[in-house]
């Protein structure tokens, strides 16, 4: 009698987790799906196109010493010449999405991408070339002084001028926080960038684990059922 009452409670803990387990697969799914197109944004972005930049979510602008105004949005860089009341779109080699920011010497516009990458413009002309790399997958800010172009990276300060490369000047050597480390192991953001690519395998792998229990669970469960009812 005893043996058949843990029996029982042995059946009902099984049934009761096999339930909870399937729907915290559902839950489980959607969170691996969703963080492993959140570390590839291309893939989710819009290929929008408009006159109006206040239809394409602006984030920075900067007025250079001409009187142009910039504007840039999640897909295009505008311009103005009448203190933001009209704006048109200019061409541009690079998507303004991951601008971080604006600079200017005396002839040229300098613009920063987050991925390391900057761009060098002529005032008159605007036609933007693209300068030598800096050491850095992550630039924070950019500015210029006295005929020379600084960045902010994660590395630390860089500078450059026409008649040189990229320098280091001072190295970053601030400790990573518990939160900056977690994040930067869990998104594969430095200094762990080597990682993105194995948390998406891993994000892969797992979706395939999850996806073949269900399946599993279910037809084990229609067995099971099919079983009942004869």
């Amino acid at each position: 009698m005893v043996f058949k009452k843990k029996n029982n409670r042995k059946n009902i803990v099984l049934k009761y987790h096999a339930w909870i387990g399937s729907l915290a697969s559902i839950f489980i799914l959607s969170l691996v799906i969703t963080g492993v197109l959140l570390n590839y944004p291309d893939l989710l972005k819009r290929s929008v196109q408009s006159t109006d930049p206040f239809k394409l979510n602006p984030h920075r602008s900067f007025m250079a010493s001409t009187g142009h105004l910039f504007l840039a949005t999640d897909s295009q860089l505008f311009v103005s010449l009448d203190n933001g009341t009209l704006f048109k779109p200019l061409r541009t080699p690079f998507t303004t999405k991951y601008l971080v920011g604006f600079t200017e010497s005396e002839n040229d516009i300098y613009i920063a991408l987050k991925n390391g990458v900057v761009f060098r413009a002529n005032k008159k002309s605007l036609l933007w070339e693209m300068l030598p790399n800096p050491d850095t997958l992550d630039i924070y800010s950019i500015s210029y002084h006295d005929e020379m172009l600084w960045i902010t990276a994660y590395e630390g300060l860089f500078s450059f001028n026409s008649t040189s490369s990229w320098q280091l000047n001072r190295k970053n050597d601030s400790p990573l926080s518990i939160y900056q480390l977690i994040k930067a192991i869990h998104t594969g953001y430095p200094p762990f960038g080597w990682l993105h690519s194995f948390n998406s395998i891993a994000s892969i792998l797992l979706i395939i684990i999850v996806i073949t229990g269900m399946y599993l669970f279910a037809k084990f469960y229609i067995k099971t059922l099919t079983k009942s009812i004869k």
